[in-house]
Protein backbone atom coordinates (compact mmCIF):
# COMPACT_ATOMS: atom_id res chain seq x y z
CA UNK A 1 0.00 0.00 0.00
CA UNK A 2 2.85 2.30 1.09
CA UNK A 3 4.77 1.68 -2.25
CA UNK A 4 1.51 2.52 -3.94
CA UNK A 5 1.09 5.63 -2.48
CA UNK A 6 4.34 6.69 -2.91
CA UNK A 7 4.13 5.84 -6.83
CA UNK A 8 1.33 7.61 -7.03
CA UNK A 9 2.40 10.67 -5.50
CA UNK A 10 5.69 10.74 -7.24
CA UNK A 11 3.28 10.48 -10.93
CA UNK A 12 0.83 13.28 -9.32
CA UNK A 13 4.02 15.63 -8.68
CA UNK A 14 5.78 14.36 -12.12
CA UNK A 15 2.55 15.38 -13.72
CA UNK A 16 2.14 18.98 -12.15
CA UNK A 17 6.00 19.45 -13.06
CA UNK A 18 5.11 18.81 -16.95
CA UNK A 19 2.35 21.16 -16.47
CA UNK A 20 3.69 23.58 -14.98
CA UNK A 21 6.51 23.66 -17.57
CA UNK A 22 4.08 23.18 -20.26
CA UNK A 23 1.52 26.29 -18.93
CA UNK A 24 3.73 29.00 -16.28
CA UNK A 25 6.12 30.21 -19.65
CA UNK A 26 2.65 30.32 -21.52
CA UNK A 27 2.06 32.57 -18.65
CA UNK A 28 4.56 34.51 -18.45
CA UNK A 29 4.83 35.10 -22.20
CA UNK A 30 1.68 36.40 -22.08
CA UNK A 31 2.57 39.18 -19.45
CA UNK A 32 6.28 40.33 -21.07
CA UNK A 33 3.62 40.78 -24.31
CA UNK A 34 1.36 42.75 -22.71
CA UNK A 35 3.91 44.77 -20.77
CA UNK A 36 5.66 45.19 -24.38
CA UNK A 37 2.96 46.33 -26.19
CA UNK A 38 2.77 49.79 -24.64
CA UNK A 39 6.03 50.56 -26.40
CA UNK A 40 5.59 48.82 -29.59
CA UNK A 41 4.08 45.72 -32.04
CA UNK A 42 5.28 42.40 -30.49
CA UNK A 43 5.92 39.99 -33.43
CA UNK A 44 7.72 37.20 -30.82
CA UNK A 45 8.25 36.08 -27.35
CA UNK A 46 9.82 32.96 -26.09
CA UNK A 47 10.97 32.68 -22.12
CA UNK A 48 12.22 29.77 -20.41
CA UNK A 49 13.11 28.37 -17.14
CA UNK A 50 13.96 25.00 -15.52
CA UNK A 51 11.88 24.65 -13.30
CA UNK A 52 9.76 26.61 -14.62
CA UNK A 53 8.41 27.13 -11.45
CA UNK A 54 11.20 29.72 -10.58
CA UNK A 55 9.81 32.28 -13.32
CA UNK A 56 6.87 32.91 -10.15
CA UNK A 57 9.91 34.25 -8.50
CA UNK A 58 10.55 36.53 -10.92
CA UNK A 59 13.82 34.55 -12.54
CA UNK A 60 14.07 33.09 -16.12
CA UNK A 61 16.95 31.56 -18.03
CA UNK A 62 16.24 33.35 -21.03
CA UNK A 63 13.97 35.50 -22.63
CA UNK A 64 13.53 35.84 -26.82
CA UNK A 65 11.94 38.74 -27.94
CA UNK A 66 10.96 40.09 -31.43
CA UNK A 67 9.30 43.68 -32.13
CA UNK A 68 9.09 46.68 -34.39
CA UNK A 69 7.51 49.92 -34.79
CA UNK A 70 8.85 50.56 -30.89
CA UNK A 71 8.58 54.46 -29.70
CA UNK A 72 10.45 55.71 -26.56
CA UNK A 73 9.90 59.33 -25.64
CA UNK A 74 13.88 59.45 -24.55
CA UNK A 75 16.43 57.92 -23.31
CA UNK A 76 15.69 59.67 -19.76
CA UNK A 77 12.04 57.90 -19.96
CA UNK A 78 13.00 54.30 -20.31
CA UNK A 79 11.22 52.75 -17.27
CA UNK A 80 13.94 51.96 -14.81
CA UNK A 81 11.14 48.96 -12.94
CA UNK A 82 11.67 47.36 -16.90
CA UNK A 83 15.78 47.75 -16.60
CA UNK A 84 15.13 46.42 -12.81
CA UNK A 85 13.79 43.11 -14.09
CA UNK A 86 16.00 41.89 -16.93
CA UNK A 87 18.45 41.40 -13.89
CA UNK A 88 16.14 38.34 -13.16
CA UNK A 89 16.78 37.33 -17.03
CA UNK A 90 19.80 35.19 -17.65
CA UNK A 91 19.92 35.70 -21.08
CA UNK A 92 18.09 37.96 -23.33
CA UNK A 93 18.23 38.48 -26.97
CA UNK A 94 15.91 40.92 -28.19
CA UNK A 95 15.76 42.56 -31.77
CA UNK A 96 13.97 45.65 -33.04
CA UNK A 97 13.52 46.33 -36.48
CA UNK A 98 12.81 50.14 -35.89
CA UNK A 99 13.06 52.46 -32.81
CA UNK A 100 12.09 55.66 -32.31
CA UNK A 101 13.77 57.80 -29.57
CA UNK A 102 12.73 61.06 -29.58
CA UNK A 103 13.50 62.52 -33.00
CA UNK A 104 16.16 59.59 -34.20
CA UNK A 105 14.93 56.60 -35.67
CA UNK A 106 17.46 53.22 -35.15
CA UNK A 107 16.87 50.43 -37.35
CA UNK A 108 18.21 46.91 -36.80
CA UNK A 109 18.27 47.50 -32.90
CA UNK A 110 19.88 44.28 -31.16
CA UNK A 111 20.01 43.53 -27.84
CA UNK A 112 21.72 40.74 -26.20
CA UNK A 113 22.16 39.79 -22.15
CA UNK A 114 24.15 37.14 -20.62
CA UNK A 115 24.46 37.86 -16.71
CA UNK A 116 25.11 41.41 -15.99
CA UNK A 117 26.64 42.20 -19.17
CA UNK A 118 24.69 43.88 -21.99
CA UNK A 119 25.55 44.40 -25.59
CA UNK A 120 23.22 46.29 -27.51
CA UNK A 121 23.46 47.52 -31.31
CA UNK A 122 21.85 49.56 -33.96
CA UNK A 123 22.20 51.75 -37.17
CA UNK A 124 20.52 55.50 -38.65
CA UNK A 125 20.67 57.43 -41.61
CA UNK A 126 23.35 59.63 -41.39
CA UNK A 127 21.68 62.28 -43.04
CA UNK A 128 18.78 62.52 -40.37
CA UNK A 129 21.19 62.55 -37.88
CA UNK A 130 23.30 65.78 -39.32
CA UNK A 131 19.23 66.69 -39.81
CA UNK A 132 18.85 67.30 -36.05
CA UNK A 133 21.18 70.14 -35.88
CA UNK A 134 21.62 72.70 -39.43
CA UNK A 135 25.36 72.73 -40.46
CA UNK A 136 26.58 70.19 -38.03
CA UNK A 137 29.39 68.04 -39.29
CA UNK A 138 29.15 63.98 -38.73
CA UNK A 139 31.99 61.81 -38.57
CA UNK A 140 34.13 58.40 -37.36
CA UNK A 141 37.34 58.10 -35.94
CA UNK A 142 38.73 55.84 -33.97
CA UNK A 143 35.71 54.11 -33.71
CA UNK A 144 34.66 57.25 -31.83
CA UNK A 145 31.59 59.54 -33.04
CA UNK A 146 32.47 63.05 -34.07
CA UNK A 147 30.53 66.24 -34.05
CA UNK A 148 31.82 69.01 -35.72
CA UNK A 149 29.24 72.08 -34.75
CA UNK A 150 31.83 74.90 -36.31
CA UNK A 151 29.83 75.49 -39.12
CA UNK A 152 26.01 74.79 -37.53
CA UNK A 153 24.43 78.32 -37.29
CA UNK A 154 24.84 77.78 -33.03
CA UNK A 155 25.54 80.71 -30.85
CA UNK A 156 29.19 79.93 -30.49
CA UNK A 157 32.03 82.50 -29.26
CA UNK A 158 34.33 79.52 -30.96
CA UNK A 159 34.59 76.55 -32.95
CA UNK A 160 33.17 73.41 -31.06
CA UNK A 161 33.39 69.95 -31.74
CA UNK A 162 32.34 66.73 -29.63
CA UNK A 163 33.70 63.31 -29.34
CA UNK A 164 30.41 61.25 -28.20
CA UNK A 165 32.06 58.56 -25.74
CA UNK A 166 31.57 56.64 -22.70
CA UNK A 167 32.96 57.69 -19.76
CA UNK A 168 32.19 57.06 -16.05
CA UNK A 169 29.66 54.50 -16.68
CA UNK A 170 27.75 57.35 -19.31
CA UNK A 171 27.23 58.59 -22.78
CA UNK A 172 28.48 61.65 -22.93
CA UNK A 173 30.08 64.53 -25.36
CA UNK A 174 33.02 65.35 -24.35
CA UNK A 175 34.46 68.82 -26.11
CA UNK A 176 37.53 68.71 -27.88
CA UNK A 177 40.47 70.96 -28.40
CA UNK A 178 40.91 74.45 -26.87
CA UNK A 179 37.01 73.78 -25.64
CA UNK A 180 38.00 70.75 -23.48
CA UNK A 181 39.06 73.25 -21.10
CA UNK A 182 36.18 75.77 -20.99
CA UNK A 183 33.26 73.43 -21.21
CA UNK A 184 32.63 70.49 -19.39
CA UNK A 185 31.47 66.81 -21.11
CA UNK A 186 27.49 66.88 -21.53
CA UNK A 187 25.65 63.67 -19.81
CA UNK A 188 23.48 62.02 -23.26
CA UNK A 189 22.23 58.73 -21.53
CA UNK A 190 23.25 58.41 -17.98
CA UNK A 191 20.96 55.75 -15.98
CA UNK A 192 21.80 54.42 -11.90
CA UNK A 193 20.66 50.59 -13.25
CA UNK A 194 23.14 50.93 -16.48
CA UNK A 195 26.98 51.43 -16.86
CA UNK A 196 28.25 52.05 -20.21
CA UNK A 197 31.57 50.40 -20.37
CA UNK A 198 32.79 51.24 -24.25
CA UNK A 199 30.82 52.81 -27.26
CA UNK A 200 31.79 52.77 -30.72
CA UNK A 201 31.07 53.29 -34.41
CA UNK A 202 31.81 53.07 -37.70
CA UNK A 203 29.85 54.78 -40.85
CA UNK A 204 29.30 52.65 -44.29
CA UNK A 205 27.39 53.42 -47.54
CA UNK A 206 25.49 56.48 -45.38
CA UNK A 207 24.55 54.66 -42.24
CA UNK A 208 25.94 54.74 -38.94
CA UNK A 209 26.10 52.00 -36.78
CA UNK A 210 26.33 52.36 -33.27
CA UNK A 211 27.53 49.41 -30.38
CA UNK A 212 27.57 49.53 -26.84
CA UNK A 213 28.83 47.12 -24.12
CA UNK A 214 27.27 47.86 -20.71
CA UNK A 215 26.78 46.15 -17.62
CA UNK A 216 23.59 46.04 -14.85
CA UNK A 217 24.73 47.70 -11.04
Amino acid sequence: MRRRLAAAAAATLAVAALASQLVIPSVAEDRLRDRLATVGAVSNVDVSATPAVKMLFGSVDRAAVEMYDVSLDGAADLDPEMIARLDGVQEVDARIDRLRAGPIDVDEVRLIKDGDSLEASGDLDLNALKGLIPGVKVSVKGGSILLDLSESGLPLPFPVQLEIVAEDGAVVARPLGAAAAMLPAQPLLERPELSVQDLRAEVEDGRLTVAADARLT
